[in-house]
């Protein structure tokens, strides 16, 4: 189990990993979801770090990729894909963060006969028109706030990132599932 973490909080766009018998058949696959559950549950050596402070997790306060909420959708998209990033807060013009946008919001659309035209739109009616059929929360957390803080909007909410933010509501950093292993199981 500590291979499988230690390869899913290093490797990049490493998000799963099957896990197969002698015969080299599927038994399961560990997710990083499914492992920061299965640690955080299950080793109590990690209290300890669960009540350090984001502040003190330094590789948590990266550049923030960041689109302003009147972008079209589209562009947004193609910026994602050319960073190689899955994704992006969305700002306003005073760049505090209104939304979250992410590859996976595609999938929602995916099926809707008019996706072109919806790709179109400008972020933040895109956004809005995702909430109607999904209601969506921003999901962020200050420096001072616990590792633990951070965890439980992520298990809860059921996101694969969350957005660090100054006073202003301005992004600072962004904590993924692959940083949290990584803070977690890593000195």
């Amino acid at each position: 189990m500590y291979f499988a973490c230690e390869l899913l909080s290093k490797k990049e766009n490493l998000h799963r990993i099957p896990i197969l018998n002698d015969q080299n058949q599927l038994v399961s696959v560990f997710s990083q979801s499914f492992m920061l559950n299965y640690i955080t549950e299950s080793d109590s050596k990690i209290g300890t770090k669960l009540n350090k402070p984001i502040s003190e997790c330094t590789h948590f306060f990266k550049p923030v990729a960041t689109v302003q909420e009147y972008t079209l959708t589209i562009n947004a998209f193609n910026e994602m894909v050319s960073k190689n990033i899955t994704g992006v807060a969305v700002v306003s013009e005073k760049n505090q963060i209104i939304g979250s946008l992410s590859l996976r919001d595609l999938k929602e659309i995916v099926d809707q006969k008019e996706m072109f035209k919806i790709l179109f739109k400008n972020v933040k009616d895109f956004l809005k028109d995702l909430d109607n059929e999904r209601p969506r929360k921003i999901i962020t957390v200050q420096k001072e706030d616990t590792l633990k803080m951070a965890i439980d909007n992520l298990k809860i909410m059921k996101v694969h990132r969350i957005f660090i933010v100054d006073k202003q509501s301005n992004p600072i950093g962004v904590i993924s599932l692959k940083d949290i292993l990584f803070e977690i199981i890593h000195d």
